[in-house]
């Protein structure tokens, strides 16, 4: 039986025992119990890059994002934040789509730039 299931087994017992009537929702996934306990990242002493990270590496692991979209990230970082951020990006090989206010360097070779105009025309 997996962690869920004894989990939701042991709640099970709990309601029974009790000399009054209770009903629970049981864990369906991960995500159930992450919310039921308030598990948040501890990101004191994280950079903002850092927890930026680290929330996509929990997300993917948890909820199975494939995909993390952000709006004007690169307003938020310095390039040597964006440098590092991109590295660890490629090192755990996350897919990320960045959309832009502004045309922004290429940091990373790998990276694949694309500006659209207003009509949504792709600009050469």
């Amino acid at each position: 039986m997996d962690r869920l299931g004894e989990m939701n087994e042991w709640v099970g017992r709990i309601v029974c025992d009790m000399d009054y009537s209770v009903t629970y929702d049981p864990l369906i996934n991960c995500a159930d119990l992450l919310e039921a306990f308030h598990l948040r990242i501890d990101k004191e002493s994280m950079s903002l890059p850092e927890q930026i990270l680290e929330y996509m590496k929990i997300m993917r692991t948890v909820e199975k994002r494939q995909l993390f979209i952000w709006i004007n990230l690169l307003a938020c970082l310095t390039y040597e934040e964006l440098e590092l951020l991109y590295r660890s990006i490629f090192y755990e090989k996350l897919q990320v789509l960045l959309i832009e206010s502004a045309q922004p360097e290429k940091i990373h070779p790998d990276e694949h730039l694309r500006i659209m105009d207003r009509d949504m025309c792709e600009i050469e």
